[in-house]
């Protein structure tokens, strides 16, 4: 089942009403209304709890908030168009809303915010490293494109090729110079409307054209429920459902030059559930991830997973760790 991924444009109307906040608006793709959405508003600057106030999106795609207190929100979305949870932050697995200020006695209505479906790049894959200066691009057909556009990035995030419209889902790009890149397709409906994307975010999908270098060292790797001042608060492999996230801390000893980092988590079935680059650059002595664990599906988490590292598309250390039902204060 395909994901979405959202662009969200904000336009505000004021009405006066009672004594707290209303937010509605309403989420459509490609024209068409989303149902079945979980939209939750919550206060600017704090994380997702659950216990934040939360609207379902109806029939025609509409949400709806009362009794909002003032203050500063952002919406962030959730629904069953997802086989898998991701927290939707602007740049990355999705987006949220621009941050929203609510006054009391004010009925707020938002522009139609528009969805985007997610596919899938093939080649080059994430962190593979090409010797041919004009590499060839491959990803995923998407039945509901006339055509598609592909971006190139340089290593700092700017655009520094965009192709015609493509036709096919593969394509040789230009010549390249040695060095780090990121790549991303787009695809359009025959209106040139852009309706969906490959995955997107701050690195995209990265690659390295030439010889990276002399391979950095890694020195250890530990696993906990946190991380503070640069340390795990702690280190396990066990942790339940309710806890928070999992904390990878890799730490690293001579880095030379910049180069590709890819943490590749695989669910208990196998299936690979999330994937996540970055670039090490030269004098950088740790790095971490973390996977989100309290708002994922319960039946996607109980088991043993593994996380595969992926340095210049080498897999140089795998590690498991275990996710089990229960409650910290057991």
């Amino acid at each position: 089942m395909r994901k979405f991924f959202f662009l969200l444009l904000l336009v505000i109307l004021l009405n006066d009403i009672g004594k707290t906040a209303e937010l509605t608006g309403r989420f459509l793709y490609n024209g068409e209304p989303v149902s079945g959405l979980s939209v939750f508003a919550i206060s600017d600057g704090n994380e997702l709890t659950g216990f934040e106030p939360r609207s379902i999106t109806d029939s025609k795609g509409v949400y709806y908030f009362s009794d909002l207190e003032e203050g500063t929100y952002i919406l962030r979305t959730f629904g069953e168009h997802s086989n898998t949870y991701y927290c939707t932050l602007k740049e990355f697995w999705g987006s949220s809303t621009d941050v929203l200020e609510l006054k009391k006695d004010v009925r707020y209505r938002l522009n139609d915010l528009n969805l985007y479906k997610k596919f899938e790049v093939i080649a080059p894959f994430n962190g593979q490293v090409l010797s041919k200066s004009a590499p060839i691009f491959k990803w995923e057909s998407f039945l509901e494109a006339d055509h598609f556009k592909l971006q190139i990035y340089d290593v700092d995030g700017n655009m520094i090729y965009e192709s015609p419209n493509l036709y096919s889902t593969e394509f040789q790009g230009p010549v390249l110079d040695e060095g780090i890149y990121s790549w991303q397709v787009n695809a359009y409906n025959h209106k040139n409307q852009k309706i969906a994307m490959t995955p997107f975010s701050k690195r995209r999908r990265l690659f390295t054209i030439g010889n990276p270098g002399v391979e950095p060292i890694l020195l250890s790797v530990a696993i906990g429920p946190d991380l503070k001042n640069g340390e795990l608060t702690e280190q396990r492999d066990i942790f339940l459902t309710d806890e928070e996230k999992v904390v990878v801390l890799l730490k690293w000893g001579h880095i030379e030059g910049k180069h590709t980092l890819v943490y590749k988590f695989f669910a208990p079935n196998g299936e690979k559930y999330h994937e996540l680059p970055y670039i090490l650059k030269s004098g950088q002595k740790y790095s971490y991830v973390w996977l989100d664990i309290r708002y994922h599906r319960m039946e996607e988490l109980k088991g043993i997973w593994r996380l595969e590292v992926w340095v210049d598309g080498k897999n140089i250390r795998n590690l498991n760790f275990t996710i089990k039902r229960g409650d910290k204060s057991d």
